[in-house]
């Protein structure tokens, strides 16, 4: 009656397993009801009996297992482990690896091919800090290429104990990785745009004064050189009013790119404002730095800024300064002297690199050749 019960209430699987209940039930209570009913009590007694429950009994505990009525639970769980959109982990209770979703071997396929038994510490030996943090149980991140995409994941380890054993903390543990891409980029999104300078794509003046800060407190303290180059377009303001304003967002973006190829990977371009670009040069003295201005101002004169069918032939003049390991000087006085040094570049006819001693810069002319760039003051 209770099979009964359970059938009318079953749909889809359960129904069916309701039904082979019911039947095979049915056979077994038939056969045995079948032996007490014999005349023959010897036929109680002999072995027909016992084999036939004993193959009703082994058809019902086929039926439950082929329709996983013991393990759905079970299948449950293997089901949201196989087919979860994470990368997950098996582990051993001594963080040896067991096995993998096939989203995990996808992400790490090289680092868990032919590992199983191999602890965890091994397979992510190149990635020191991760297993560092793993270790200590804070926030694990991690970065991945996929098909050449790189993918970022935060990553948990989930410990396998049973409640009811007291003794025993943990069988095993779960590494879960959550795909954290989408939220990188966004977070990376906000920065550019609160960092960068959305017409040169270069970076603007706040991001350079907090970087700069950062590193004359480690050049102090090292006792190492920083030097700093304002860089300033020549007549700016007549090239936006001939060729308009397109022509002089044009030449700002080129200036931009020619100034980037001209410096280090370690130098950092910011626009500073209007036609003005500061860089920093970290770990460089005064005479690299005139050298590396020196060339900057080169290259601007010598390239040809196609507006249209015609040319526009553009200068810049750039002040240059050194902050000394000895030198009690802070950020702002840098940039100042820097400042005061393009000043004295413009007095001097502009299209040159002043360099600032102390507090005074002093003109130091740069090309011995021929007028290139069409300015009259030009020697």
């Amino acid at each position: 009656m209770n099979f009964y019960q359970v059938f009318k209430k079953a749909v889809g699987t359960e129904k069916k397993q309701a039904i082979l209940l019911i039947v095979l039930s049915c056979i077994g209570f038939v056969l045995t009801l079948s032996g007490y009913m014999s005349p023959h009590t010897s036929y109680i007694d002999s072995g027909a009996v016992a084999v036939a429950l004993g193959l009703s009994s082994i058809l019902l505990l086929l039926a439950l297992f082929k329709y996983e009525l013991f393990d759905l639970l079970p299948l449950a769980y293997y089901s949201i482990f196989e087919f979860s959109d994470y990368p997950i982990l098996i582990l051993s209770d001594s963080m040896r690896y067991i096995k993998s979703n096939s989203v995990a071997q996808t992400v790490f396929a090289n680092l868990l091919k032919d590992k199983a038994g191999l602890s965890l510490v091994d397979i992510f030996k190149d990635e020191p800090e991760f297993m560092r943090s793993l270790e200590q149980k804070n926030s694990c991140f991690i970065s991945r290429s996929v098909e050449g995409e790189q993918l970022y994941f935060s990553a948990r380890l989930i410990g396998l104990g049973s409640p009811k054993d007291k003794k025993r903390k943990e069988y095993g543990f779960l590494l879960v990785f959550h795909d954290e891409t989408t939220h990188v980029h966004q977070l990376r999104g906000l920065k550019d745009e609160a960092s960068l300078d959305p017409l040169t794509g270069t970076y603007n003046r706040r991001y350079f004064y907090k970087y700069a800060e950062r590193l004359i407190r480690k050049a102090k303290s090292e006792e190492r050189s920083v030097s700093f180059i304002m860089v300033d377009i020549d007549r700016f303001k007549t090239i936006n009013d001939t060729n308009g304003h397109q022509a002089g967002d044009y030449v700002l973006k080129t200036i931009t790119d020619l100034v980037k190829n001209t410096l280090r990977e370690s130098d950092l371009l910011a626009r500073y404002g209007g036609e003005e670009f500061l860089i920093l040069l970290p770990y460089t003295q005064a005479t690299a730095a005139n050298v590396i201005a020196e060339r900057i101002c080169t290259i601007i004169c010598d390239y040809d800024f196609w507006d249209g069918d015609h040319i526009i032939k553009v200068t810049v003049s750039a002040g240059v300064s050194t902050l000394e390991s000895s030198a009690n000087l802070s950020l702002e006085d840098c940039i100042a002297l820097a400042d005061s040094a393009l000043y004295r570049a413009k007095e001097y006819g502009r299209n040159r690199v002043c360099s600032a001693t102390g507090y005074e810069a002093l003109p130091k002319k740069i090309f011995k050749k021929e007028n290139k760039c069409g300015d009259k003051n030009y020697k």
